[in-house]
């Protein structure tokens, strides 16, 4: 995964992350034609929140020559009920909540990607409260093929006692399902094709709990070109995390990729910053206590006007090793009597507010040594 290792932000059950924010609406092409109806931006939505991407629904407000001829608009558009946008949005809210039926929305708002095995149908996923499963039978060009056509389907691996109900959301219809083997087998007789996504949920008896399925493929260190390794650096692509000043709640990277990672990844063009608050702090695990003695930081353009640097090695109890100004692209290096380290953090007390000199503490890299 290109993304950030962020299972303490966002809690799932495979090792793997939720990516950056994806514009649906460009992953296809700004505007519909004869080719590119509503279907298929429904479909792109739900395959990236399938494969874990936060999917943006805010489109651009376009058109195009060839819809406006398509639809009979004229060209440019003269209002918003002349646009391509407007118009494909009104389609797809349209089939989002069906009239006399619930909506279907809650099928991939507010969802994690699932715990079933990857399937060439579609993709399963999640509520956030872990109560229902969502599988989205759609066809894509990555391969999806859609409703299977045999009318047993197996859903692997999940206990059927699990299962209190198994609906067919298009229509708001009940299946009928049993228990087979490691998993449950659900009858799609009657189940139609939908022209975007069709959808089954599986509620459970009680949400799903972290343990209750085989993981996935475990997380696996994402290799991040153009960074070295520095011997002797105890902080070289170790686990990091971008938090509030005082440290008691996370927060997202800044445009959803300057991930924490980027400030241990041997790279200096590279960096991590915070979204959210521009007082924020990074915290590097070095994944057990060591003995260190050094911590070398060089900040990006954006620098701390007030920062600090804090050692633990039980992450309860802090000492501070330096408080100081920075520059930009400034690199420093702080020495401290050799203690038991597992944790470092870069604390950014100033700027702390829109327009402030030094605009918000941007960290290049950070190091930690034993010498």
């Amino acid at each position: 995964w290109p993304g950030e290792y962020l299972s303490w932000l966002y809690p799932m059950l495979a090792d793997w992350p939720k990516t950056w924010n994806v514009d649906s609406w460009l992953t296809v092409t700004p505007t519909p034609t004869n080719d590119r109806q509503w279907p298929d931006y429904v479909k792109e939505i739900i395959s990236l929140v399938g494969e874990g991407y936060v999917a943006d629904l805010d489109h651009t407000v376009s058109s195009s020559e060839a819809w406006a001829k398509l639809a009979g608009r004229p060209f440019p558009p003269v209002s918003l009920h002349d646009n391509s946008t407007v118009h494909i949005h009104r389609q797809i809210a349209d089939w989002a909540t069906p009239e006399g039926l619930p909506s279907l929305q809650p099928a991939f708002t507010n969802v994690d990607p699932g715990p079933l095995h990857t399937a060439e149908w579609g993709y399963n996923v999640i509520s956030t409260d872990r109560r229902n499963l969502y599988l989205h039978m759609l066809e894509n060009p990555r391969g999806k093929t859609g409703l299977p056509t045999k009318g047993e389907f197996n859903v692997n691996p999940l206990a059927a006692s699990r299962v209190r109900g198994v609906v067919w959301m298009n229509e708001n219809r009940p299946l009928k399902f049993t228990g087979r083997d490691d998993g449950l087998s659900i009858d799609l007789t009657g189940v139609k094709k939908d022209a975007a996504d069709t959808i089954i949920r599986i509620e459970l008896k009680q949400p799903l709990p972290e343990n209750a399925v085989p993981r996935l493929a475990p997380f696996k260190k994402t290799a991040r070109s153009g960074g070295k390794q520095i011997p002797g650096n105890l902080a070289w692509q170790k686990p990091g995390k971008l938090l509030s000043l005082d440290g008691k709640h996370g927060l997202v990277p800044s445009s959803e990729v300057y991930f924490a990672s980027l400030a241990v990844d041997g790279d200096p063009n590279s960096f991590a910053v915070a979204a959210g608050q521009f007082a924020w702090t990074l915290e590097i695990d070095l994944g057990e206590a060591q003995t260190a003695s050094r911590v070398r930081i060089l900040f990006a353009k954006g620098y701390p006007t007030d920062y600090a640097i804090a050692i633990s090695a039980d992450g309860k109890a802090w000492t501070e090793v330096h408080r100081g100004v920075g520059t930009p692209n400034g690199r420093y290096e702080h020495t401290f009597t050799p203690m038991q380290v597992r944790y470092v953090r870069a604390l950014s007390y100033k700027p702390n507010g829109r327009g402030q000199k030094g605009g918000q503490m941007c960290v290049a890299e950070l190091e930690v040594y034993e010498k």
